[in-house]
């Protein structure tokens, strides 16, 4: 928990003094590095707790309020952020020249506050309704799900596991298409607009072309090893969620082996989102 809040402050830090990483891009990782930052000083500690209390809730009705406002909202606010990166990389390779011209950094955060607003919305009411009129004062904080089993089931599909399978298809589409590019990409289609000649001089186009290219590599760098950690770390765990909401058993090995899985998950994104970019890396090994 510790390593998971020193990384994802210094990448955040870190992020921002980089120049390997397009402008326009930055929001997206660093959403990431605080939606990994929140759950890691949130939502960590109370986990730790109700393991060594063995699942007994002894803090208060309001901290389980918190607590689940984390386990939901901040934990689907990270798979967005997720689901984020996919879409902007998406775009990008699919509308190029709408991406380069209509892509900047206002848009980024447009696009992170509607993740923010959608995510609220979906998880908010049926928070409340539990805390208001189903919660099950017992021992235990936890959301009674059979008292809102419509709520939790579309919520378990559309908020935690529809966007995991959207980024695993798209990255497959990204792929292909990236893998085309490569192919039959032409030495001058990189070059944005603001290199065109002005005033009858001429930029330098290859050294523009060639930062232009890293950046993109360096998104799909990025991309690639989310990607596959959200994925293989993620979908077991929220396939398990579904199942106990249609009050499928599932074995306490199985769910502690998930368990394990989720917490990986927070440790990889804020390492892979930091170390991969190399410049981050190297401001973060500067400032360390």
């Amino acid at each position: 928990m510790s390593a998971v809040i020193i990384i994802s402050a210094a990448g955040l830090v870190s992020l921002f003094r980089t120049t390997s990483v397009s402008s326009s891009f930055k929001p997206y990782i660093a959403n990431l590095l605080l939606a990994n930052l929140s759950l890691a000083v949130f939502e960590n500690p109370l986990d730790i707790l109700l393991e060594l209390s063995c699942q007994h809730w002894t803090l208060s009705w309001a901290i389980c309020d918190l607590y689940l406002y984390c386990n939901y909202v901040i934990t689907a606010w990270a798979i967005h952020a997720h689901l984020l990166i996919t879409v902007n990389r998406l775009w990008a390779l699919v509308f190029p020249y709408s991406y380069r011209d209509q892509h900047i950094i206002s848009t980024s955060f447009l696009f992170i506050g509607g993740a923010l607003v959608y995510v609220h919305i979906w998880s908010v009411p049926g928070l409340v309704l539990d805390s208001v009129f189903y919660r099950s004062m017992n021992d235990e904080c936890e959301v009674n799900n059979d008292a809102q089993r419509t709520w939790a089931l579309a919520l378990q599909i559309c908020l935690f596991l529809a966007p995991i399978v959207f980024v695993a298809g798209a990255y497959m589409y990204i792929i292909d298409r990236q893998r085309m590019r490569w192919k039959t990409r032409p030495g001058t289609r990189e070059a944005p607009l603001s290199q065109k000649p002005t005033d009858g001089k001429s930029s330098d186009p290859p050294a523009a072309q060639k930062n232009t290219r890293q950046q993109n590599n360096q998104a799909f760098l990025i991309l690639t090893l989310l990607t596959c950690s959200v994925v293989i770390t993620w979908t077991p765990y929220q396939v398990c969620q579904l199942l106990q909401i249609l009050d499928m058993t599932v074995a306490d090995d199985v769910i502690g082996a998930l368990d394990v899985l989720w917490i990986i998950q927070s440790v990889l994104d804020p390492v892979l989102s930091t170390s991969i970019v190399s410049d981050v890396w190297a401001a973060f090994q500067q400032w360390r």
